[in-house]
Order: structure tokens, then sequence, then C-alpha cells
């Protein structure tokens, strides 16, 4: 099975290498990059990228915070070849009040600073136990987006609002979702509860970078996800798992 991912505000291929490894051999790895150039509003990045997607053999939509939107509106479209949405870190709506009010009060030099500091990255999005390589990383592919471009998202990001009674995403859907995450509020994870139908929702205890701060555990997820995607229909069983120093909660089957 094909898996597309669909990475975070930079945009890049960059940071998915160590949860690609961990990935099963029968699932082959394609990281699409957003495009860079022109204007960076979902609509348009959502046309661009499903212009890219394959007509040809069946694939998973892998969409990484930023990109959780732009997986989920090309799964309301309904692709005849996708076959399931893996969403991390998502949210549907402006994910922190905090982001407004930055930018309406603040200088988008500094706006930009913040965003790019690895003191703030660690204390809001990678965690205490986030490897301080993996941080630099981060950083780095964040201060490597042009200023224009990261100002774009960002407005795209803030635009974003609460649709009320969301459709149901009626595609198979996993859910990771990291409980050290403080970048996506508690009002944004509700939001994509609330369009989950047939989905398997993983509670792991990451921070909002989980793919990189635990590669091996959520692409163990994806791992079982994927693999179990012809039967799906099945009745709701709950597992707990630890592995290292984080632990999954998981649900299968319909909500």
């Amino acid at each position: 099975m094909k898996l597309i991912l669909l990475p975070g505000i930079h945009g890049k291929e960059t940071l998915f290498d160590d949860f690609i490894v961990y990935l099963a051999p029968d699932i082959d790895a394609e990281v699409m990059a957003l495009p860079d150039h022109g204007r960076q509003s979902y609509t348009r990045l959502t046309e661009l990228i499903s212009a890219l997607l394959p007509i040809d053999e069946d694939y998973v939509l892998l969409g990484e915070s930023f990109s959780g939107v732009i997986a989920r509106r090309i799964a309301d479209t309904r692709p005849r070849r996708l076959r399931g949405v893996v969403l991390v870190s998502a949210f549907f709506s402006c994910p922190n009040p905090v982001l407004k009010v930055a930018e309406e009060w603040m200088p988008f030099a500094a706006v930009r600073q913040f965003v790019c500091s690895q003191w703030l990255l660690r204390l809001c999005c990678a965690g205490p136990q986030m490897r301080p390589e993996v941080l630099a990383q981060i950083s780095r592919a964040l201060r490597a987006m042009p200023q224009s471009l990261l100002r774009a998202r960002l407005d795209a990001t803030v635009a974003l609002r609460a649709s009320g009674a969301a459709a149901r995403l009626g595609t198979p859907t996993c859910c990771i979702q990291p409980t050290q995450d403080h970048f996506v509020d508690d009002r944004c994870v509700r939001e994509i509860k609330q369009t989950l139908v047939d989905a398997l929702v993983c509670k792991v205890e990451a921070p909002h970078f989980a793919l990189q701060a635990q590669p091996a555990l959520c692409a163990s997820i994806v791992n079982h996800f994927v693999n179990r995607l012809p039967e799906r229909r099945v009745r709701p069983v709950w597992a707990a798992r630890q592995t290292d120093d984080y632990r999954v909660r998981i649900m299968t089957g319909r909500r």
C-alpha cells in the first residue's frame, strides 16, 4: 500500500526520515512536499495536492499538523483510490488563540523569531524528552522558510474557522492525538472527534511533533491501521501498550 505523507507547516520532506524507517516493508512511503510558490490558502493547496495523487493505485493519506486540513478536504471529495486517512496532531480550525493575538499585536519578525526558537518549540511542541538533535532539525526546517511563506501559512492557519456540526469523515481514519500537545487546544481535538465515524483513535503520550519524538511508536500505529484496512468493521476493543517512556491507548472500530 502506498502511504503519502503531507508535512507540517514547514512543507518539506526533511522531518519524516526517522518515521519512515519503522514503517512495514509492504508500505511504500512517499513524501509530497507542499507547493511553496503562489497563494498558500488551504483551498489552493488542496487543489494542487489533489492533482498529484495517484489515479492508478490505492493509497493512504497522512496529514501532519498543518496538513491535516488538506487531508480532510481531500477525503471529503472521496477520491476513488483513497483507502484511508491518518491525522497526526491535526486541527480543523485555528489550533490556538495565541496565534491570533500574536498576528494582530506583534511585528511578524518577532512572531517568526518565537516560532523558530528552540526554547519555545520545546515548551509548546517538542516536550522535554525530545532529543536535542531532533529539536535542532525542526528549528532549522522552520528557519529555512522564507518569511513571506511562513507568514502566508500562519495566515491560513489563523483564518480557519470552526464549522459547527462538521460533516462526518466517511473514509477509514487513524487519528494520532498527542496528550502532551501544548499547541493544539482541546477544542480542536473535540472538533475532530465529532467528525470520526470509522476510526482508529490513538492517544499517545507525546508532544505535538509526535512523529519526530516517537517515530517507532507512531509507525507501529500506522502499520496496524494500514494492515487492517480491508477488515475495518470490527467490534470496539481497548488495548494498552507501553514503548520506552511513552504509552498509547488504542480504540478500534466504529465510533
